[in-house]
């Protein structure tokens, strides 16, 4: 499905997504504007541009919804809202590790899907049951357990913000 970029603030491409990867560890030559250095998955460090299995890397920026201050305590954020651009809610990661954070989601959304199908084809539901979305369902975390994230991995240990993520803490600081 093709992105919706009117979805995302206007400044998306000049200033909050350049800022991101330079977090992420990506330099460019202010002389030629050229790439000297490729930023990396702030959880697993694997490197922009690089191969994985036959597969070539292309880091993304993951909107985590990370809680938001709102004065009286915190909300729940939403990953869904693209103008959130906090930076302790964007997060850069490789294709695998934002597909791991939106797995609930990605999930939830089959389950709808099917369930389409199945009204579709004349089955009724058993049940009406209103379910929240996925990102409301899950705590800071939850999902991805760093022991088998860990083990996908090879045991090697992930970056602070990840580990952040995992307790509950401040998000890709």
């Amino acid at each position: 499905m093709p992105i919706d970029w009117t979805r995302y603030p206007p400044t998306w491409f000049t200033k909050i997504r350049p800022a991101i990867l330079r977090r992420a560890g990506q330099r460019i030559d202010t002389a030629t504007g050229l790439i000297v250095r490729q930023a990396r998955c702030e959880w697993c460090q694997v490197e922009n541009g690089s191969t994985r299995r036959g597969t070539r890397i292309i880091l993304t920026i993951a909107h985590l919804g990370a809680p938001v201050a709102t004065g009286t305590g915190w909300q729940i954020g939403n990953p869904h809202d693209k103008f959130d651009i906090r930076a302790d809610n964007l997060c850069c990661l490789c294709q695998r590790c934002h597909l791991f954070y939106d797995l609930p989601d990605h999930m939830q959304h089959a389950a709808e899907g099917r369930a389409r199908k199945r009204q579709k084809a004349g089955q009724l539901a058993l049940f009406e049951v209103d379910v929240p979305p996925a990102y409301l369902r899950r705590a800071p975390g939850e999902g991805m357990e760093p022991g088998w994230l860990r083990a996908w991995y090879g045991g090697t240990t992930l970056c602070a913000s990840a580990e952040a993520l995992w307790n509950g803490g401040a998000y890709c600081a």
